[in-house]
């Protein structure tokens, strides 16, 4: 007997905007892991070179991952194209790892609307390492935990982290 595994079969909507998602929604993965087991991914289609030059407002990337393990719960796309740019997804959460790491390594053609879902990842790796300082560092989410400190503060340690590391690579 074969088991088939369905955690990541995704679907479209062809209206639109278009609408598709792959895997968990943020509300079943909520009641399962809890807020503080995950951590979301999100993006804007405008705030992409390509979605900018396309003149799209309010369409976007979420992705939700599981905190402890990095692993990709689910994904949600509204917006030109949903159903191509989920396949990105699907993929990586078909892999033995089911996490972001080859999108966020990988590269992307610019300007294209494939970069606004590697940018989701993005954004959830930039959280993740805030998320991991202030847990072991006792860091508080209002200032680095450091008096007079602002998170204009935790963000320039985070770039300066994140562009070594890319450098590194």
């Amino acid at each position: 007997m074969i088991k088939v595994d369905y955690h990541a079969v995704p679907y479209a909507v062809f209206s639109y905007p278009e609408i598709a998602s792959v895997g968990m929604g943020e509300k079943e993965a909520l009641e399962k892991y809890g807020q503080a087991n995950l951590l979301i991914g999100f993006h804007k289609y405008e705030d992409t070179a390509k979605g900018h030059a396309m003149d799209v407002k309010d369409y976007f990337v979420k992705i939700i991952f599981e905190k402890s393990t990095q692993r990709i719960l689910g994904a949600h796309i509204i917006g030109p194209y949903a159903s191509i740019l989920i396949q990105e997804v699907v993929n990586l959460m078909y892999t033995k790892e089911e996490n972001p790491e080859p999108i966020i390594q990988g590269m992307h053609i610019h300007p294209a609307l494939s970069e606004v879902v590697q940018k989701a990842f993005i954004h959830w790796f930039l959280r993740n390492i805030i998320t991991i300082i202030w847990d072991i560092w006792g860091w508080n989410k209002t200032g680095c935990g450091l008096p007079q400190a602002r998170n204009f503060q935790c963000f320039y340690i985070l770039k300066k982290y994140y562009t070594i590391t890319t450098i590194m690579r």
